[in-house]
């Protein structure tokens, strides 16, 4: 079964969309930064089915442990079917359990879709400059977080929840990334991960140089994509950012 994961996760909005029309998941984050005594909600719109069996049997499921213990979603919820689609909210009283990068994974026909969001505290030790870097094979590429506090000391990175050795500062530069180095990187203070202050983003890294689609020869040419639009190593198509469709995400929404 074909399986595909978002090139994209903005502040407000995730989104899935091919020019055929297969597959179509938003996922709306309400609230990016969220503060200590605040509610935040997740809202998934969709065609085909959730998979549920895919995210520990809830609608929305979480990527990683981002220093809480689990990857289980809190209990501490409400959710339920909203048009087009479900939503979860998150209560204050789930605490740090709000921290982390959340999905939603739907399929329809044979083709596999899922998008990923962060949530991170308004108070965080630091800040992600982006929420998503996308680079091409071989680019040389820097994950860049922002001071947000006055705290000192050693700042740590992990990648899909392991320590990175030897990067100490804001930023981390890979000289010729591949695609082992995508993943959901976060950045906090050495001995402060479980306060859930850290800055959460992700890299995607495209299988093929700038430009070409279709692994492992990547021959094909991409089409030109608008507004933001990225084209997909795989299928040589432009998915577009929320906002834009078309085959060339041209048009406005």
């Amino acid at each position: 079964m074909p399986f595909r994961v978002l090139l994209f996760t903005v502040v407000l909005t995730s989104v899935a969309r091919l020019s055929a029309g297969v597959v179509d998941i938003t996922l709306t984050n309400d609230a990016p930064f969220f503060g200590s005594s605040e509610d935040t909600w997740l809202f998934c719109y969709y065609t085909g089915t959730i998979n549920v069996n895919q995210q520990n049997g809830f609608d929305f499921g979480m990527e990683i442990d981002t220093g809480s213990g689990t990857t289980q979603f809190t209990p501490q919820r409400s959710s339920g079917p909203t048009a087009g689609g479900r939503f979860v909210k998150i209560l204050a009283a789930a605490g740090d359990f709000r921290v982390g990068a959340f999905s939603c994974e739907v399929t329809e026909g044979t083709q596999t879709e899922k998008t990923i969001t962060f949530k991170m505290k308004t108070g965080a030790d630091v800040w992600p400059a982006a929420f998503t870097v996308t680079a091409n094979t071989g680019e040389e590429v820097t994950l860049q977080m922002e001071q947000k506090t006055g705290r000192t000391g050693t700042l740590e990175w992990r990648k899909d929840g392991s320590v990175v050795s030897g990067q100490t500062g804001l930023s981390l530069t890979i000289a010729s990334v591949q695609s082992s180095d995508e993943g959901i990187y976060e950045g906090y203070y050495q001995g402060a991960y479980t306060e859930g202050k850290q800055g959460i983003m992700r890299l995607i890294v495209r299988d093929c140089a700038a430009d070409k689609w279709g692994p492992p020869s990547c021959t094909g040419d991409c089409p030109v994509c608008y507004n933001g639009g990225v084209c997909d190593d795989n299928t040589g198509e432009c998915v577009c950012p929320p906002g834009f469709n078309g085959t060339n995400c041209e048009n406005g929404e």
